[in-house]
């Protein structure tokens, strides 16, 4: 018997960007011009990530994404990007921004750049008791529709200082704090009972401990859309 249990997206290598000889897995807010937009942007690299998926492997949502759906190129994929951009844009408080804060808000922004596509979306949010089981089942439950789920989580120490290879193969060390990312792979390792999320985020493929992420009282959600 295996020891472990993985849950994938069909199209295991996710959304793939080129760069010369870097190989991305989804896109990186660091590539946006604006300094804003490299700092809190992460919910339209989150929605970014997710329509393009759905345009690559679903001809039902081929409108999300316009571009070649073969050869993504990061010129082109950053072209896409402004445009989600002025549909998922942070919100501003005076001169500090909070991002995209709620899921609510990440779904209303999200529908408004698929309805300006004329693509007709449906949601599921996450709304269980955030256990281990819960969670699991949710996520499993996405990714064997083959959709891929945003996640959000807010005020976790947990996740202030994860450390991951960058698509450039050099190490590094990010805060996933209040930070919303792109779930693509679930896995459970039956001997030891750890189930680990494999995540989008800054461009570079991420593990996260399904147990840190759900620890604690804090604020947290999850979507997808089909």
């Amino acid at each position: 018997m295996d020891r472990k249990r993985t849950i994938t997206l069909k199209q295991n290598e996710f959304v793939t960007i080129k760069d010369e000889q870097v190989i991305y897995y989804g896109a990186n807010q660091a590539w946006y011009p604006d300094k804003v937009a490299r700092k809190s942007a992460c919910g339209s690299i989150a929605v970014a990530n997710i329509f393009a998926y759905l345009a690559i492997t679903d001809e039902r949502y081929k409108n999300l994404f316009i571009y070649d759906k073969k050869i993504l190129n990061k010129d082109h994929f950053l072209e896409y990007m402004l445009t989600v951009y002025q549909s998922v844009k942070p919100i501003h408080l005076g001169n500090l921004t909070i991002g995209v804060p709620t899921v609510n808000n990440f779904k209303k922004k999200a529908l408004n750049y698929a309805r300006k596509k004329n693509v007709h979306l449906n949601t599921t949010i996450f709304n269980h008791n955030w256990t281990l089981a819960n969670c699991f089942q949710y996520i499993e439950e996405g990714l064997n529709k083959n959709k891929p789920i945003a996640l959000i989580n807010g005020f976790n120490r947990q996740l202030r200082a994860i450390h991951y290879t960058k698509a450039n193969g050099k190490l590094a060390k990010a805060n996933f704090d209040k930070h919303w990312v792109t779930i693509t792979e679930l896995e459970h390792d039956k001997q030891t009972g750890k189930v680990t999320i494999t995540v989008s985020s800054w461009g570079a493929k991420v593990k996260l401990d399904l147990e840190d992420v759900i620890s604690g009282d804090n604020f947290k959600a999850m979507i997808y859309f089909e």
